[in-house]
């Protein structure tokens, strides 16, 4: 990737490029991840087009990108950069809690961030990608990482399920709270419970009603 940069004790840093046609947002991101310190480098692009530009001239890590945007929408935009920069990690930001916004980013990104995010969640995500970084030195293996449809969801959503699920008060309610923090599991989950694999695919219109039909055993024999 060229346009590598280091900081000072010659560690290489950890490109960002934050998207947003909304001034305020995309600069209340950039202060908050410059927390993360030297490791970390933050550019931010207004636009789509902007973006694009932005990546033909400097290497970029991973992009984070509102998905509803005039002109050039987020979606459009991770479609291209999953095909021409495959090794960069794409992260969606959406204001738009509905599970159908995430089902058209799917494919494309690998974490889903909805607003207002949090800052605590935010630079976790970060350190998170960055962690998987420092693992993959090789060009072509950050490449078909890259070409997948996921990453690992933050451990905590995994840790609180489990804390939930062996709770003997635990509800169908409860587990689909702690689902519904992490928007690409919950599309994941919506998305099994209306596929062809469950008799009643067409029942499940939320992600509590998905998680009754997962415990019913409602699939096909």
């Amino acid at each position: 990737m060229h346009g590598v940069k280091l900081h000072a004790g010659g560690v290489r840093r950890f490109n960002v490029l934050l998207v947003d046609d909304d001034s305020l947002i995309l600069r209340s991101l950039e202060r908050l991840l410059r927390r993360c310190g030297p490791s970390v480098d933050v550019a931010v692009a207004s636009g789509g087009a902007e973006a694009l530009a932005e990546i033909r001239s400097a290497g970029y890590d991973a992009i984070i990108t509102d998905i509803e945007m005039p002109g050039m929408s987020g979606t459009e935009l991770l479609e291209r950069i999953q095909h021409s920069h495959p090794e960069m990690i794409r992260v969606h930001l959406s204001g738009n809690r509905s599970v159908g916004t995430a089902y058209r980013a799917v494919p494309l990104a690998h974490q889903f961030l909805v607003k207002p995010v949090q800052g605590q969640h935010l630079l976790g995500v970060v350190g998170q990608l960055q962690s998987l970084q420092s693992l993959f030195h090789d060009s072509a293996i950050r490449s078909l990482i890259g070409r997948s449809d996921t990453l690992p969801a933050l451990p905590l959503i995994y840790e609180e399920l489990g804390r939930c699920l062996a709770e003997p008060t635990c509800s169908f309610r409860d587990i689909a709270d702690v689902i519904q923090q992490d928007i690409g599991i919950s599309a994941a989950v919506m998305k099994v419970a209306t596929s062809s694999f469950f008799v009643r695919q067409c029942a499940a219109s939320s992600v509590e009603e998905a998680v009754r039909a997962f415990r019913r055993g409602e699939s096909v024999e």
